[in-house]
């Protein structure tokens, strides 16, 4: 399903950069829904199922600067040492 919200609606963009399938990606796919009921969000980039609410990454990179907008972004950090 292609994102109906007008970009003066988008406050918080989810992205996922990655192509394969995480526990981050799972987390994204799961909560954008509920989410959406609550504030104006949608997911972008790759590897997202179709019927998740989302905006291609070249949009996203090119919203209007006309307000702030949240970009959320969830990090996994399995593998990484702190």
């Amino acid at each position: 399903m292609p994102d109906t919200l007008h970009h003066r609606d988008i406050d918080v963009v989810a992205p996922n950069l990655k192509k394969r399938l995480s526990g981050v990606t799972s987390t994204v796919v799961r909560l954008i829904p509920v989410q959406r009921e609550m504030i104006g969000i949608t997911a972008t980039g790759p590897g997202l199922p179709p019927d998740l609410p989302h905006i291609p990454l070249s949009r996203a990179a090119t919203l209007p600067r006309d307000r702030w907008r949240v970009w959320h972004a969830r990090r996994n950090t399995v593998g990484t040492r702190g």
